[in-house]
């Protein structure tokens, strides 16, 4: 967790290029993520706050509550990491001793979080593929009741899948030097404890396998399948009521603007997620094939540009649906009238 090697700098003068590629990796870890994670924060709240009105009461409403609170808690839990970053060290420094414990859950929830975040997604997409395409068994499945036990078992293997990533390591101070600020700097160095370095490979393997199936194989395919089923049924409905003569309800427009809405936010979530799906499997597979596939020193900038990316589209939710839900966009301006009337009366 280091922003610089300092194994790989040299006594002489650090060239331009190396410095400018730790100059970018501090901008995308500091200030870049720091201002995202401000305004991930308030359209996550202002989501919620709109969400709790008792027009927009509905499952689809709940599960997206679920999703902008999980987006909500990750952007927390990564907020002290952009703050040490931007404001407490110096970009050339290495992370201190006394931040260590800090990093180190700061590194592990918000990616426990986020695939909680992704799975409420994928439950959203399976309840509108029920209610769309087995529109007569919506009543027996769509229910709160349901979708609450649901979200419990998906809390608790979140829970089981990152529980051991909390008390693998001992955190030790290390004293290194620093090249580049001429000054010896007391860090953080992560040892696996005496019980995982007996069995690490057996651990690495049950949990690479673990997070394969629950985090990326899981959750990709059934988006993939859920989103073209949707698209699928949508296009054969339009194609149908062109033939028909009966007028088109309200109800019916609310629906597709429903089932519109629902899909742009799944293939959304699959365009960002793919590329962070490809960028673990690799990660896992260049472990066990000792092969080189991307070099290491470009870790350090797609992880935090992965992440950065991830924050940004959390706040999509919100973009969507103010452009595509005629509900929620009532909502907003019947608050803000409200809250304008109270201002003139104060």
């Amino acid at each position: 967790m280091e922003i610089v090697n300092s194994s790989n700098v040299s006594t002489m003068a650090t060239p331009r290029k190396e410095t400018d590629f730790v100059d970018l990796i501090w901008y995308l870890r500091g200030p870049i993520q720091f201002y995202i994670i401000i305004v991930v924060i308030l359209v996550n709240v202002l989501l919620l706050i709109m969400l709790r009105k008792s027009e927009m009461k509905s499952l689809v409403s709940t599960l997206l509550s679920a999703i902008a609170i999980a987006d909500l808690i990750a952007s927390l839990t990564m907020f002290p990491r952009a703050i040490m970053f931007y404001y407490l060290i110096d970009p050339r420094a290495n992370p201190p001793y006394s931040w260590c414990r800090v990093l180190s859950f700061s590194y592990i929830l918000p990616v426990m979080i986020h695939t909680l975040s992704t799975w409420f997604t994928l439950l959203l997409g399976v309840f509108r593929y029920i209610t769309v395409c087995h529109p007569t068994k919506a009543a027996q499945w769509c229910q709160y009741r349901i979708a609450y036990r649901v979200i419990a078992v998906m809390i608790l293997v979140s829970v089981s899948i990152f529980v051991c990533d909390f008390f693998v390591f001992k955190i030790e101070p290390e004293d290194i030097w620093n090249y580049q600020l001429n000054r010896s700097e007391t860090t953080c160095q992560y040892t696996y404890k005496h019980w995982i370095q007996e069995n690490e490979f057996i651990y690495h393997l049950v949990q690479d396998i673990m997070r394969l199936i629950f985090i990326y194989i899981i959750p990709s395919a059934g988006l993939l399948f859920i989103t073209s089923k949707l698209i699928l049924t949508m296009k054969k409905a339009n194609t149908t009521r062109k033939y028909l003569t009966e007028r088109i309800t309200q109800q019916t427009t609310d629906s597709n603007r429903t089932n519109v809405l629902l899909i742009l936010v799944l293939i959304l979530f699959l365009i960002v997620e793919m590329p962070v799906y490809l960028l673990g499997g690799i990660i896992i597979g260049e472990t066990y094939t000792l092969t080189i596939i991307i070099p290491l020193q470009y870790y350090s900038f797609l992880i935090p540009a992965s992440n950065n990316t991830i924050l940004v589209t959390s706040t999509f939710n919100f973009c969507i649906y103010c452009v595509m839900g005629r509900k929620f966009r009532s909502v907003i301006k019947r608050c803000c009238r409200h809250s304008g009337q109270n201002n003139r009366t104060l």
